[in-house]
């Protein structure tokens, strides 16, 4: 699977949760092992926690320096999941990161 590309199908692949408020909406993409990226979709209780994801992008952009290294963990500790509408077993991202209409995730394998 690694390195296969996909098509925005129109169909929603996953549901982003927070406890039971969903987030946004994740239209699949493409899957590069191990980061699967998605389309974003926010809905409006998204606002609230758009501010951490940006500093987190951020960070990546800025190669990962100490005075934002908070962002990581205050996203990590959210307890995200990502639920199919179609049903099955909810995925929780070890790493989700959302930069503007683009969501790139790694399934927690533990």
């Amino acid at each position: 699977m690694g390195g296969s590309q996909g098509t925005d199908s129109g169909a929603v692949a996953w549901l982003l949760k927070k406890d039971e408020t969903i987030l946004g909406e994740l239209y699949y993409l493409n899957y590069d092992q191990p980061w699967t990226t998605c389309r974003f979709e926010p809905t409006p209780d998204w606002l609230p926690f758009r501010h951490l994801f940006e500093t987190q992008e951020e960070a990546v952009k800025m190669q990962f320096p100490e005075d934002l290294g908070w962002a990581f963990k205050a996203v990590r500790e959210l307890d995200l999941r990502l639920v199919s509408p179609r049903g099955g077993t909810p995925v929780k991202p070890w790493m989700i990161y959302i930069d503007g209409d683009r969501a790139r995730f790694r399934p927690d394998r533990s």
